[in-house]
């Protein structure tokens, strides 16, 4: 059975849709309200709603609230809500069934809430006109998602993303070195997230077979295993060329072992050397300055080089040496932990 996975980025999909605007979403900042002289629309009561915006075609809800922003506000909320419902239910279904793997250990993490947020390119939001009832002195509001439509929208963004998984798991199969195998896995892992972040509001609003997109989930399987298999001969020995070298060491170190790398100071599969250049000076008006700089070097056992990077950092500056140098660390440890597992990613 395939692994359930689901991204970090679900619960914050749908909330800020309220006040943001796209090419099919209806965001009205001074909406127009109709007053109860007027008839009543039909979707002011859940069997109207339901009516106008069917169940098999639409995702919908209705909001009430003291102000007509206040109607909308609630209405995608309960949206929020119905579709982090669904992601569970879909979720606590398909993990019953898969647990029985034996060998495989799965696992799947969702969200105890979901808030609709600021997707545009995932959540074609649109809203009906408020509606004022004089008499309750309350708005009314509903809110919609056309499913053909947010499948015509999303379709094309997953197939793009399953494109460059199944390329990185080509990449894997193909090359030699481990160094890069593992890399290559490490990849495919790394767009779970974009993935899911599709895929878990894509099955809710298509009703068609989903196998058009299991073979990335395949390969994030295939690439979890191979990572396992990599790592017993992809140990990696580091050493920083550099008095103060421990920002600079648990940075590298931390970037290597979220890639999938085991790290260790004895004899190793590979060699990582950093040498890091971080001279202060001082400049006439009595500020001191260092424009830090790491080279990364990592070579195979026979010393062959498997891959390299430069970081040169912007200027940390003080008024003081001691406090100038320690900017500079400071500075090339969050860019080491930002640019080299990039770097290490992008360069299968």
């Amino acid at each position: 059975m395939k692994r359930i996975y689901y991204s970090l980025y679900f619960p914050l999909i749908l909330i800020s849709l309220i006040s943001a605007s796209c090419g099919s979403t209806k965001v009205v900042s001074e909406p127009e309200v109709s007053a109860e002289k007027d008839t009543a629309p039909v979707w002011i009561t859940d069997s109207g709603r339901r009516s106008q915006f069917p169940d098999s075609g639409f995702i919908s809800q209705l909001g009430t609230g003291a102000s007509a922003d206040g109607a909308r506000q609630n209405a995608v909320g309960l949206i929020s809500q119905f579709v982090s419902s669904s992601v569970k239910s879909l979720s606590a279904a398909e993990f019953s069934s898969s647990s029985e793997n034996g060998a495989v250990s799965e696992s799947y993490s969702i969200h105890s809430s979901a808030e609709v947020a600021s997707d545009n390119e995932l959540y074609a939001v649109k809203y009906t006109s408020p509606y004022f009832s004089e008499g309750e002195n309350i708005y009314y509001c509903a809110a919609y998602i056309d499913k053909a439509e947010c499948v015509r929208l999303l379709r094309p963004k997953l197939n793009t993303v399953q494109t460059e998984i199944l390329s990185s798991m080509k990449k894997a199969d193909e090359t030699e070195e481990n160094f890069h195998k593992l890399i290559a896995c490490s990849s495919v892992l790394s767009k779970k997230d974009s993935f899911y972040r599709i895929y878990d509001f894509y099955r809710i609003v298509n009703d068609n077979d989903m196998e058009e997109f299991s073979p990335a989930e395949s390969c994030f399987l295939q690439a979890e295993r191979r990572i396992l298999d990599l790592k017993d001969s992809t140990v990696i020995s580091v050493s920083v060329t550099d008095d103060f070298n421990s920002a600079v060491y648990n940075a590298v170190c931390s970037v290597l072992n979220e890639t999938g790398f085991t790290v260790s100071k004895a004899a190793a599969d590979y060699s990582l050397l950093a040498t890091v250049t971080a001279d202060v000076s001082e400049t006439s008006g009595g500020v001191f300055q260092s424009f830090p700089f790491c080279e990364i070097r990592i070579l195979s056992e026979d010393g062959e080089p498997v891959h390299s990077l430069d970081i040169q950092c912007k200027k940390a500056a003080a008024f003081d040496e001691k406090t100038a140098r320690s900017k500079a660390y400071r500075t090339l440890e969050k860019q080491i932990k930002s640019d080299f597992e990039k770097n290490l990613l992008s360069g299968i």
